[in-house]
């Protein structure tokens, strides 16, 4: 939890922000991806809706963590990444039929 306390004026407000985690600065596209997006991918694929949402400050590095194009081995983002596992994933299943 953050707490941000705005203004010097005595009746200023307080404010909370509770979040789920944070990477650290070295954190690699990998990482992110094994740590949020491969759980959402594998729910997705038992039927279950997902969502990943990036927030921040411009220029803190959303555009280039979500949509960066890169090898997958390498620094490309999660949506890319997202995108080579559903159909890796989809192409193991070989339980259930896929229509694309």
């Amino acid at each position: 939890q953050v707490r941000i306390v705005e203004g010097m004026a005595c009746n200023a407000e307080a404010r909370e922000f509770t979040f789920d985690g944070v990477f650290p600065c070295d954190a690699t596209q990998r990482q992110v991806y094994a740590e949020v997006g491969l759980p959402v991918l594998c729910e997705c694929m038992r039927g279950i809706n997902g969502t990943i949402f990036a927030y921040g400050q411009t220029g803190s590095g959303k555009t280039h963590s979500l949509l960066h194009q890169g090898p997958p081995n390498d620094d490309a983002g999660l949506l890319p990444r997202l995108v080579a596992g559903l159909f890796a994933q989809a192409q193991q299943d070989l339980e259930s039929v896929y229509e694309v």
